[in-house]
């Protein structure tokens, strides 16, 4: 006895000890695991940030280049519906015509679209002489004529200055189908810098437009980008024009670069190929754009780590606990299996007990229906073989339904059962039936048949009271559905009650054919028995009509079982 509780001493020091150092382990490899979540769930979160800000520069751009690009549709479209009008001129040979529509156009530029901002003049190279002229008769240094010329009918943009002031314009300009002549449109850039400019990009953000010449048309924001105007035009500093040959290599990106000696984040868009939005942040923007989301996300993350690191050190102290908790159990646990093996020898034997009690309550419930049911037709003469043909029958029939798979809602394992039982009671009404009536060898009278055809109505008092007992209610409400209707016809003309089709439950509907097939093929004192070929052919003509089509298709199927059934008897 000594040496058991040195052991178990021993054991649970050992315990204890081996618990220590894995809690201490624990420890130090939870704050090991937290500080590498922390640190790449810090870069993670940095990046992810930074992916997002990267995504709103994007959509930024594309705001802010939107203007511009409905600006350029518009003169494209403008120019498209004035050289078709000046083809017409031109096959009509109407040429000295042309220059007041040309005119005209360019004072009713709200006519191309509704609330239309275009300002330009429509002028060209018509037939060989300039039309509306600006250059006098001599065109062919142009670029705007060069440039629309070897594009072969395509309408093409050129930025160029104008007039004395040498300000700047946008110039579509398109060959016409004569491959000769050029009809041109400058488009004045005032309305639309305007409201480029009006876009807010913040202190260390801007944004400009300019075309692969880096002619810039204009600035938003800081106005570092621009050392200064000369006229209209911008001129932009060296190290952004430098920076604008890697914006020129692509239509749309975004890349880092150096700008001053600054760290820039560069977003680009190209429209028609020739067009450039460059909107730029200084790096420091950017990152302060990021910190205030950075650090809302850190938070989070902190208190999750928090959260789980008490985890942790409540799951050291609990295992500490539960050690003590596992000596304890382990001195209990012989007695513990042992009162668990006798309570489930006890739970065997009792259910052993109840389930040979149910079987034999079972048994005993049928052989009393079976036995009263067959005293019952003794009274008329017949035999217990009547009641027994009639349950086998039913049961084969409902078996055949089931495999089936009819009557879903209805039929199942337990309803084939209930059948057999509540098909033994179905003349069990004919006990308050006088036997006058019951034996008599002639035909009933219409007063008789009366009273007989009551122990319908009589069978289903005398079954509800006699399965009351019995607590199966699914038995009691077949047997009196079976004792009620069993003489029911499908096309109403039966009794009691004159029920219709499915109007009839279905227990009686299965009764009613069993009932009369066993009727034909039984001998009785007062007629002769029917060969069952006759019997069959007597059951299918009357489906649809005394019977239900349904049940007795599915009879006639069984035929060859039913058949084997009566050689055996």
């Amino acid at each position: 006895m000594s040496e058991n509780n040195d052991f178990s001493e021993f054991h649970s020091a050992a315990n204890k000890k081996m618990n220590t150092k894995m809690g201490i382990f624990t420890l130090f490899l939870s704050i090991a695991v937290l500080i590498s979540v922390l640190f790449f769930g810090g870069v993670f979160f940095f990046h992810a940030t930074k992916s997002y800000e990267i995504d709103a520069g994007i959509s930024l751009l594309n705001n802010i280049a939107h203007p511009f690009e409905d600006f350029l549709t518009e003169a494209m479209d403008a120019l498209a519906v004035v050289a078709q009008d000046s083809e017409a001129f031109i096959f009509s040979r109407k040429t000295h015509s042309l220059e007041g529509f040309l005119r005209e156009k360019s004072i009713s530029l709200t006519a191309f679209k509704q609330n239309s901002t275009l300002k330009g003049t429509f002028y060209g190279y018509i037939n060989g002489k300039c039309v509306n002229a600006k250059y006098g008769n001599s065109v062919e240094d142009a670029v705007w004529y060069k440039k629309a010329r070897a594009a072969n009918g395509k309408a093409v943009t050129v930025l160029q200055r104008v007039g004395k002031s040498q300000h700047l314009v946008l110039t579509a300009a398109k060959e016409l189908t004569d491959g000769v002549s050029v009809l041109a449109f400058d488009v004045e850039l005032d309305d639309i810098t305007e409201t480029l400019s009006r876009f807010y990009l913040g202190k260390n953000a801007w944004c400009v437009l300019v075309n692969r010449d880096s002619t810039a048309v204009c600035t938003i924001g800081d106005s570092a980008v621009a050392a200064g105007k000369n006229g209209d035009e911008y001129s932009l500093r060296d190290n952004v024009r430098m920076m604008l040959g890697a914006v020129y290599k692509g239509l749309s990106g975004v890349f880092d670069t150096k700008i001053s000696g600054t760290d820039c984040t560069v977003f680009h868009k190209c429209l028609q190929g020739e067009y450039f939005f460059v909107l730029i942040f200084k790096q420091t923007e950017l990152f302060y754009r990021i910190r205030g989301k950075m650090v809302l996300k850190i938070i989070i993350f902190l208190a999750h780590i928090m959260f789980i690191a008490l985890f942790y050190v409540s799951n050291l102290l609990n295992r500490r606990k539960s050690s003590s908790y596992a000596q304890l159990l382990e001195q209990n646990q012989s007695v513990i299996n042992d009162y668990r093996d006798l309570l489930e020898e006890k739970v065997r034997e009792q259910t052993e007990i109840i389930k040979n009690k149910t079987h034999d309550l079972i048994k005993l419930q049928e052989n009393v229906i079976e036995n009263l049911a067959t005293m019952i037709e003794s009274r008329d003469e017949c035999t217990g073989e009547h009641v027994r043909n009639t349950k086998i029958y039913a049961i084969m029939l409902s078996e055949h339904l089931f495999a089936k798979g009819l009557f879903k809602d209805e039929i199942d394992e337990e309803f084939i059962s209930l059948m057999g039982d509540a098909s033994l009671l179905h003349d069990i009404g004919k006990i308050k039936i006088s036997d006058v009536i019951l034996n008599k060898k002639d035909a009933l009278s219409d007063e008789e048949f009366e009273i007989m055809k009551m122990h319908t109505v009589f069978g289903r008092e005398i079954a509800g009271k006699i399965l009351a007992e019995s607590g199966n209610k699914r038995l009691i409400a077949m047997a009196e559905n079976v004792a009620n209707y069993h003489h029911e016809r499908f096309d109403g003309l039966g009794y009691p009650d004159g029920l219709i089709g499915s109007e009839i439950p279905l227990p009686a509907r299965i009764m009613a054919v069993v009932d009369v097939f066993d009727a034909l093929v039984a001998k009785r004192s007062y007629k002769f028995s029917l060969n069952a070929e006759s019997a069959f052919n007597i059951i299918a003509k009357g489906a649809g009509t005394h019977f239900d089509p349904v049940l007795v298709a599915s009879f006639l199927e069984i035929r060859p079982q039913i058949e084997s059934f009566l050689h055996s008897r």
